[in-house]
């Protein structure tokens, strides 16, 4: 889900930076698995408190109930990390 909805989202708001900044689009990838995660729950995050965000992707069918199962898996792949170490 996170590609699509992140190919969706860089799509939605390629004039609006200032969405694009808050949620994490723009800049390098983490390289770590670890790194990834943080950035993909900064993207979920974003999305997840920001009626607006919500409210233009809905005309691509995804809805902040689509979103959260792939925000709780990556918190728990987030915290096994946090255990580890």
């Amino acid at each position: 889900m996170r590609t699509t909805t992140k190919s969706s989202e860089q799509f939605s708001f390629k004039n609006e930076p200032s969405i694009q900044v808050r949620l994490g689009l723009i800049g390098k990838r983490k390289q770590s698995i670890f790194g990834w995660i943080e950035q993909a729950l900064q993207f979920y995050n974003s999305d997840l408190a920001s009626k607006e965000i919500i409210r233009k992707l809905s005309r691509f069918n995804i809805t902040r109930e689509k979103l959260k199962p792939s925000m709780t898996g990556l918190k728990v792949l987030n915290d096994a990390n946090a255990v580890s170490h």
